[in-house]
């Protein structure tokens, strides 16, 4: 009986087990996993099979582990392109890297193997990956015309110095940690915001707004810096000026040169184009204007047209200074007056002897407060051509106003004591810029140097100048031209017919009457007539007769192409009465035999031989106040100050085109600046 019973029992237990096994291989997960086993046990037979006679590779395959798999189904997808060899040559130690065997004004791309070059920002290497992308683009189009309007990668991070957010990208402090930065004790950072970001090449802590208080330079720097980096908006578009040119793409997606692929393909055109190594081109010096004349080659033209006509004057027609209404837009602009919500903000600095200034920089932007007058007379330099290369190229009509007026007709240079520069255009041409270019990047011609410059548009522009209102808006600037380097801007004001019965101000109602025949276009009380359209402004109480301006005369300002207004006279006059012809003003002395504006302390005497030397048109050392520098300045500007004498002589009525623009008259501050710190913190050899 009991065998019975055990005998029934094992049968049961048989039988329920074969349940179970039924019950188990029809589960839905089962269905799965089985045939992922047999595809391991697939991969396993084959990995052994491949690697067979490899003892090390057979005890690989044996202690499996999901991580293998991935590398073996991966393997063939790995290929050695310049993202993966950059990746890689990041994480090396840097006692692999090489001595650097060249001067400190050669450039190389930012993974070649070079301490500085890992540790410091060369915008021309940028400048050069984004010109070659530019060269592939047009060969494409004249292989398929229809082809869209290019789309590029950006990041902030490779157009800007990061010389100083380095060590925070390998350190990534917080906030809290942050506090420390420029400061004698740790204190809590007033709008520092913790990023916790797990990425290597990102920061843990940045900023989104300006300081409200007076900061350092160094924490003003990190502030606007750490902005960019992190959480700027893109471009929205990248202008490249070259020449009488400008190729104008999209921005796409927040990618830097590496993981957008545009240093790949870079390198891959050089090693295709010299027959090179991979390591022979990371290693090798690079320049902007090897793309450049490969665009050159691909158009078949140069990039300034020697046979385009000249002009000696520009018509602006008054339907050019048409502002229509937008009730909406005025009144965000009248909310944002009575709520001062501005959309410009300059830093506020604490200076090291523990003053307090506002100073005119972008605090986007702002690098180091330039105090000294060599360095900021080249970044005008360089704004004030940018600009006007810029507007000319995008067909953009604008004039010379105020100071940059005043320099002109001078010497036909900016003054050196300078600390803002004007330029207005039409309302149909400030509408435009708004439309077409408000947050683009400009990037300057490689010849000018390495400037490139963030076009900013108020969003309340010209609503002051719809009735000449201060209240109408929370700022008079209707544009600022910012130098993305230093922070430095250039103030582009828009100019509208007056609206009926706007009083005139005193200093131009005394303009007009001057002017004589301006008169009769006025309202017996002397306020603005509207229905004769004569009468414009700009909203920050200068008032024109559109004779005034138009047309425009052709000039050189700063050895570029620019305009100056028809009866520019009458309004030096209203403006800059007292000093218009005065030769010694806010520490400065005009020195007519140099042309220049030089320090009152400087050249008290020169013989009256050497002056005649000069008047010649020679120059020597004890001429030119036996100072080197204040020579050299003589050497590179003469021309161009030369040339506003001979305009003088010829009433302002010269026939000019683009071959009568004369080359950068002041050197790059920002080369001068990198080879020298370059010199001083690597012993990098200066070019000779």
């Amino acid at each position: 009986m009991a065998s019975d019973s055990d005998s029934h029992s094992a049968g049961k237990q048989r039988k329920s087990f074969w349940i179970l096994v039924g019950r188990w291989r029809r589960h839905r997960y089962v269905k799965v996993a089985i045939p992922l086993l047999y595809l391991v046990a697939f991969i396993l037979v084959l990995s052994k099979f491949q690697y067979k006679g490899d003892t090390h590779a057979l005890e690989s395959s044996r202690s499996f582990s999901l991580p293998s798999l991935g590398a073996i189904l991966n393997r063939k997808h790995v290929k050695p392109d310049a993202k993966n060899k950059l990746m890689e040559e990041n994480r090396r130690s840097q006692n692999q890297l090489l001595e650097f065997p060249y001067t400190a004004d050669v450039t190389v791309l930012p993974n070649a193997p070079y301490k500085h070059a890992r540790e410091t920002s060369d915008m021309r290497a940028t400048h050069a990956i984004y010109f070659e992308a530019i060269n592939r683009h047009l060969v494409e189009l004249q292989q398929n015309p229809k082809a869209q309007i290019p789309e590029f990668d950006f990041h902030w991070k490779d157009w800007i110095d990061m010389h100083d957010l380095i060590p925070l990208l390998e350190q990534k402090p917080n906030c809290f940690v942050a506090g420390v930065l420029g400061s004698n004790v740790r204190t809590p950072w007033p709008g520092c915001i913790d990023a916790k970001n797990k990425d290597s090449s990102e920061l843990n802590f940045y900023f989104d707004s300006p300081a409200s208080d007076y900061e350092s330079a160094y924490r003003l720097n990190l502030r606007g810096k750490t902005y960019l980096v992190e959480v700027a908006p893109l471009p929205r578009k990248l202008i490249f000026l070259a020449g009488d040119l400008a190729f104008v793409v999209q921005v796409a997606e927040k990618k830097d040169v590496v993981r957008s692929g545009l240093l790949e393909s870079y390198i891959k055109s050089q090693m295709a184009r010299y027959n090179h190594t991979y390591q022979q081109v990371i290693s090798s010096p690079i320049s902007v204007f090897d793309s450049l004349g490969e665009i050159r080659q691909t158009l078949g033209r140069d990039f300034v047209d020697a046979t385009a006509p000249g002009s000696n004057k520009t018509e602006v027609s008054i339907d050019e200074f048409e502002f229509p209404a937008n009730k909406k837009k005025t009144k965000l602009a009248g909310a944002a007056f009575h709520y001062q919500v501005l959309h410009y903000h300059d830093i506020l600095l604490r200076k090291k002897d523990g003053g307090e200034s506002r100073e005119k920089y972008d605090w986007r932007f702002f690098s180091n407060l330039i105090e000294d007058e060599a360095e900021k007379r080249s970044t005008w330099h360089q704004l004030i051509r940018g600009w006007l290369q810029f507007s000319s190229n995008m067909d953009i009509t604008t004039w010379l106003a105020q100071e940059a007026l005043l320099g002109w007709h001078r010497n036909g240079l900016l003054s050196p004591w300078e600390e803002s520069v004007h330029f207005e255009v039409p309302a149909r041409d400030m509408i435009r810029l708004a439309e077409s270019f408000n947050g683009s990047l400009v990037i300057q011609d490689p010849r000018d140097g390495t400037g490139v410059f963030y076009l900013d548009v108020n969003p309340y522009y010209m609503e002051r100048a719809r009735n000449n209102n201060g209240d109408a808006s929370p700022e008079s600037i209707d544009l600022k031209f910012i130098d993305i380097r230093t922070g430095l801007y250039l103030e582009v004001t828009g100019l509208m017919i007056s609206s009926y019965g706007l009083p005139i101000p005193e200093n131009a109602m005394e303009m007009f009457i001057n002017e004589g025949d301006v008169l009769e276009d006025l309202k017996d009380d002397r306020t603005v007539d509207a229905s004769k359209r004569k009468i414009i402004n700009s909203g920050t109480g200068f008032f024109y007769h559109i004779d005034q301006i138009s047309p425009l005369r052709r000039t050189l300002f700063e050895g570029r192409l620019a305009n100056v207004p028809n009866r520019f006279i009458s309004i030096l006059d209203m403006l800059y009465k007292d000093i218009i012809k005065t030769k010694e003003f806010y520490g400065h002395k005009y020195v007519d035999h140099l042309r220049l504006w030089v320090h009152s302390d400087q050249c008290n005497y020169v013989p009256t031989e050497d002056i005649d030397l000069f008047k010649k048109g020679g120059s020597n050392f004890i001429g030119a106040c036996h100072d080197y520098s204040i020579w050299g300045e003589y050497n590179s500007t003469k021309t161009a100050t030369l040339f506003t004498l001979l305009e003088a002589e010829n009433d302002y009525n010269m026939v000019l085109s683009s071959i009568d623009e004369l080359p950068l008259l002041y050197d790059d501050y920002w080369i001068r600046k990198r080879e020298k710190f370059l010199n001083q913190a690597y012993d990098i050899p200066l070019r000779l």
